[in-house]
């Protein structure tokens, strides 16, 4: 009885096999088997049906029993009495396993996703996709994460292959990255999958409104879906950061912020995940993963309400400074200045 109604066995049972057919057919698909996966996902579902039919079978099995007790005349009826509570808490504890029709098997996360909008350097053309990277660690900041996406209608299949080691390895130990580019999509709502090899499927919707996106997706599986509603980048916002290695560059990234105030406004976002950073409630800007560099920064997030050319000439002047040149990164929806 202990058994039946402790689940804990069953969803350790799933979550083992989970990952077996994962970790062989994914990161391992080089052993040789063919068509592990669906030999894997049959044995994971005959264990599944197997645990899950126990109740059933045993609750055939004691209404039979039940049947012949009560019928059985020589029996008093206090033992009947007996046997009727002893029915009910047989009953209850298989209830919920015969109520609960969805297997849900929970694996660790292998991989952060956020929805993203990344910017055309030239024209500032958005470009709607995911912005991927492994949870686990690698010896450099470029190994990349190799993938597929293929979209037909209103489906969007995307599919993780592997992770691939650069050729040279350059920068501090990251994580892999990729962004994978889905397209610009029109308002709607779209069926999106996320597949790791053939192992382990995503599935949710997409849906596009004027000012956001929004993901769905009920059952996440070794995905962590960080950012599920990207809003939308208004025209006319400028963004960007200034490297302050030392003194003399904060002091530099003072005198640009001032004047960049001269040619911008405040830029009256609400706060939210906007790809390429986030603001608070409070005004506070953090820049995503992706985007923001090691070491200190001064940030920055503007209106432009004026010609993007008085721009590019404040970047220009400050980029070529005599006294100390400034590095300045400044995206905005025209391009990268």
């Amino acid at each position: 009885m202990k058994g039946l109604r402790n689940r804990d066995f069953f969803e350790r049972v799933q979550e083992s096999v989970a990952h077996l057919c994962y970790h062989i057919d994914y990161q391992y698909r080089n052993l040789g088997v063919p068509h592990f996966s669906e030999h894997a996902q049959n044995f994971c579902s005959n264990i599944i049906y197997f645990i899950s039919d126990t109740c059933k079978a045993a609750n055939y099995r004691f209404a039979s029993f039940l049947y012949r007790s009560f019928h059985d005349t020589t029996m008093t009826h206090f033992y009947r009495l007996a046997l009727l509570l002893f029915c009910c808490v047989f009953q209850y504890s298989c209830q919920k396993t015969k109520e609960d029709e969805t297997i849900i098997v929970t694996t660790a996360p292998e991989f952060k996703v956020d929805l993203f909008e990344q910017r055309d350097p030239g024209n500032g053309t958005p470009l709607f996709g995911l912005w991927i990277s492994s949870v686990e660690t690698f010896p450099c900041s470029n190994y990349r994460i190799e993938g597929t996406v293929q979209m037909s209608g209103p489906n969007i299949n995307i599919r993780l292959d592997d992770v691939r080691q650069p050729d040279t390895c350059v920068g501090a130990a990251g994580p892999a990255r990729s962004f994978m580019a889905i397209g610009q999509l029109p308002e709607g709502t779209y069926n999106i999958s996320l597949s790791l090899g053939n192992a382990i499927e995503n599935t949710g919707t997409l849906t596009v409104y004027p000012d956001r996106y929004e993901l769905s997706v009920e059952y996440p599986q070794a995905v962590d879906f960080q950012n599920r509603v990207l809003k939308k980048i208004p025209d006319g916002l400028v963004w960007g950061y200034i490297d302050t290695p030392d003194d003399a560059a904060l002091t530099l990234a003072t005198a640009f912020l001032a004047d960049l105030k001269n040619i911008t406004t405040e830029n009256n976002l609400l706060p939210g995940f906007y790809g390429y950073f986030t603001l608070s409630g409070a005004g506070l800007v953090a820049l995503h993963p992706g985007f923001a560099p090691a070491g200190s920064i001064q940030v920055f997030v503007r209106q432009l309400d004026t010609a993007p050319e008085n721009l590019r000439q404040l970047l220009q002047q400050y980029r070529s400074a005599p006294q100390h040149t400034a590095q300045i990164r400044c995206l905005t929806t025209f391009g990268e200045f």
